[in-house]
């Protein structure tokens, strides 16, 4: 099941990412906007619907392929870190260029680069290391939580096939007590570590699920076990509902997957019109390299503007936000669209061959 709106959707998102670092770089940080303009600059957000989003399509890729666990995670593996691996690289030649200031001796140096390596920095608190999450390449942090959630996800599934109803009442409790405690867990710079964020993945993980309910197995019969449907419904709405009001990107997904759904199962104007825009061929292309934006426009922010300070050093913050959108975003897009053929792409193939 390949649901192309999703594949749009990804590439708008890796946008809104994109433009907000444009605008913090620029001097314009999220934070000195106000409402309700503060939410839509705000990339936090659309980092916490590429969350979901990935919950959703592993919920899928696992229900559907049933693939032995060393298949999956090598498949998992193959599809992050190739291209992870060339953008650390890259970053570590920005500091030794001087791009980016060292803040870091050489032995703190050395660990976090060896943190990078294994995908799990993400896992090391502020108390202990600081700053692990991020302080390579930003983005990165993201890409740890990530890994933390393939490689655990597995067994979520290994127990609701075998105890469904269960699974999923623990995971409504489970996602209380986070939603509870999280936000005492101040000891990250990124909320980086998997509780930190789970309960978003399993807004991801049931929506998957209503999805599968309400787009097929209502067409079958117009009975639906209470597994199926309403535990599932109860913990989405659950999740949704706790969240939103503090998670501006909660609402932004669950308008979007609810006009998809929908969609799929009788159409109107409004669903319709959704769906079309996020199969249109320019939102496609931009899923397909969102990964690679995602990565990479750090990178070319910070040697775009680096460069036009050193060259215009009393340049406005309005004019260097100009100037930086203009050069930034076609070459970031071109570079996505390189690496998307020649490192994404035949690695995905390699994949499949696992």
């Amino acid at each position: 099941m390949f649901i192309k709106e999703f594949e749009g959707f990804r590439g708008l998102l890796a946008m809104w990412v994109f433009f907000s670092h444009i605008l913090a770089f620029c001097g314009y940080p999220w934070a000195s906007f106000n409402h309700p303009f503060k939410l839509f600059v705000t990339g936090t957000y659309a980092v916490d619907c590429f969350i979901i989003l990935s919950g959703f399509v592993i919920a899928l890729l696992i229900d559907q392929k049933k693939e032995k666990y060393p298949i999956y995670i090598k498949r998992r593996f193959l599809r992050l870190y190739p291209l992870y691996i060339v953008c650390i690289f890259l970053a570590c030649l920005l500091y030794i260029f001087h791009f980016v200031e060292h803040t870091y001796t050489l032995n703190e140096w050395i660990t976090h680069v060896g943190l990078h390596l294994t995908m799990l920095h993400g896992v090391i608190p502020d108390s202990v290391i600081k700053n692990a999450p991020g302080a390579i390449l930003n983005p990165a942090w993201s890409i740890s939580l990530e890994w933390q959630f393939y490689l655990v996800i597995p067994l979520f599934f290994y127990f609701f096939k075998k105890y469904r109803s269960v699974t999923l009442i623990l995971s409504l409790i489970l996602s209380f007590i986070l939603i509870v405690i999280t936000p005492r867990l101040d000891n990250w710079h990124h909320p980086s570590f998997l509780p930190l964020k789970l309960h978003f993945f399993i807004i991801g993980i049931t929506s998957y699920f209503i999805y599968k309910t309400f787009t097929k197995e209502i067409l079958k019969s117009n009975l639906v076990s209470i597994s199926d449907a309403i535990l599932p419904i109860v913990l989405f709405m659950f999740l949704v509902f706790i969240g939103y009001s503090k998670e501006f990107g909660i609402l932004v997904f669950l308008i979007f997957f609810i006009s998809v759904m929908t969609n799929r199962i009788k159409q109107n104007f409004f669903n319709k019109t959704v769906s079309d825009f996020f199969n249109l061929r320019t939102v496609q292309n931009l899923g397909k390299i969102s990964y690679s934006i995602y990565l990479i426009h750090e990178i070319v922010l910070i040697i775009i503007v680096r460069t036009i300070k050193m060259h215009i050093p009393n340049i406005t913050s309005l004019f260097l936000l100009i100037l930086t959108s203009f050069i930034a975003i076609p070459i970031t897009i071109l570079l996505s669209s390189l690496s998307y053929r020649y490192i994404e792409k035949r690695f995905i193939k390699k994949g499949k061959t696992v």
